[in-house]
């Protein structure tokens, strides 16, 4: 993590998600965008089953928007770029 008050998004997907692979081109392209101003972290659900427990995660693609160690936004499922980057705008 860059700084602790940057905020993040922890994007939750697996690798046989449809929905989550056609979503990671899209966070990668706001991500840049947004520089230093919006970290993503991608969490494999399959991989981090953990994280996904601690976060009450149940079902992929979900992106939480975490300030601090605070959650202050939630995505579940993919609805297009639109969503996407009104969810970054909001952390913004």
């Amino acid at each position: 993590m860059k700084n602790p008050v940057t905020p993040r998004i922890l994007a939750f997907s697996s690798p046989g998600c449809a929905p989550c692979r056609a979503m990671k081109p899209v966070l990668e392209r706001l991500s840049a965008q947004y520089g230093d101003g919006v970290e993503v972290v991608h969490i494999d659900t399959w991989a981090d089953p953990d994280a996904a427990a601690r976060y009450h995660v149940t079902s992929v693609p979900t992106l939480l928007g975490v300030v601090g160690e605070s959650v202050v936004a939630q995505q579940i499922g993919y609805a297009g770029e639109a969503r996407v980057e009104a969810f970054f705008q909001q952390l913004a």
